[in-house]
């Protein structure tokens, strides 16, 4: 306990330091707590150590807003964030298991869809669905491969569906600096498909 106590002192001193030994002490019960919630389904696509990282970095930027003196609170606290993260990766992969098979696959804000991702019609129903499967499963890879701010600010502003102002705050930039780094992702992952497009023919 004092320990924790003289972590917890200097992390609110403003040592970077003590504050990541702070909270790597609940890496292991974060980690639980996402293979426990996310299921098999989603653990496949996505790693219950990438969620708990991200909730780590979150509650790392975060820190000055927690008041709490204990233990108990910081653990509280930190699977509140957790909880968060964790909803945040299953809509993500529901929004992209569930993107209707009718329509265009489109993640661009002004409403242009991404080149080589086309809308399926009533003929040839079979084969158009698993083609906009194999397009959403591309695009998820597209996206994961872009630098890590910007599929981070891709993937909160488009797929979990979350406004410029909060992704500001998770990623500790400006609402500014956000939307500069959605434009580009998207930007990339036009140039892609493009690419992708051209190559078919």
């Amino acid at each position: 306990m004092q320990e924790f106590d003289a972590l917890l002192e200097r992390a609110r001193q403003g040592d970077r330091d003590a504050l990541g030994q702070l909270l790597d002490r609940y890496r292991d019960r974060l980690r639980d707590t996402a293979n426990g919630s996310l299921g098999n389904r989603i653990l496949v696509r996505a790693d219950a150590s990438d969620v708990v990282q991200q909730s780590i970095l979150s509650a790392f930027r975060s820190f000055h807003e927690f008041v709490g003196s204990n233990d108990a609170q910081l653990a509280a606290w930190l699977d509140r964030i957790h909880e968060r993260n964790i909803q945040d990766t299953i809509r993500m992969h529901a929004t992209a298991q569930k993107r209707s098979v009718s329509k265009q696959v489109s993640i661009d804000a002004a409403g242009g869809e991404i080149p080589g991702h086309h809308p399926i019609t009533n003929e040839g129903e079979g084969s158009a669905v698993a083609r906009s499967r194999e397009e959403i499963e591309s695009l998820m890879i597209q996206i994961e491969r872009l630098p890590a701010d910007q599929r981070d600010a891709v993937k909160m502003r488009h797929l979990s569906g979350k406004g410029l102002a909060e992704i500001a705050v998770e990623m500790d930039r400006s609402k500014l600096a956000v939307a500069a780094l959605i434009k580009r992702g998207l930007e990339k992952l036009r140039r892609k498909a493009t690419t992708d497009e051209q190559s078919d023919k």
